[in-house]
């Protein structure tokens, strides 16, 4: 399946384990689907709950230099996968830079993103 999503922020990071002494290095990326930007209640839940939550997702370095613009639009190729407790999740496994995010201006910005890079970065 693929949708717009926004990559609201990009942050690469460098653990080195005490035991190992191996060094751990990636990105990690933070993405909002682009298409429900629109107020909504989670209707299996808490009435308190509202809204939708940003995607989480790790990739290895090399991919840095796929990553155009933060925010920006970017399609994404996902997938359900099974997390360590058996939970469907969905996962983004590839993303292809669209365009800026925009002025600012109060439109639909995602949905009229502009600039297609054909761009593509595999994620882990």
């Amino acid at each position: 399946m693929t949708q717009k999503m926004i990559m609201l922020s990009a942050n690469g990071y460098s653990v080195k384990d005490a035991t190992t002494n191996q060094v751990n290095e990636g990105i990690t990326m933070w993405f909002y689907p682009a298409d429900t930007i629109n107020p909504k209640q989670n209707a299996m839940s808490m009435q308190l709950d509202k809204g939708s939550k940003p995607i989480k997702v790790s990739a290895p370095l090399h991919i840095a230099d796929k990553i155009k613009s933060v925010p920006g639009i970017y399609e994404c190729s996902t997938e359900m996968r099974a997390n360590s407790t058996g939970q469907g999740v969905m996962k983004i496994v590839d993303f292809m830079f669209v365009g800026d995010v925009g002025s600012g201006s109060g439109n639909n910005d995602a949905a009229n993103a502009n600039t297609n890079t054909g761009d593509t970065a595999k994620t882990k």
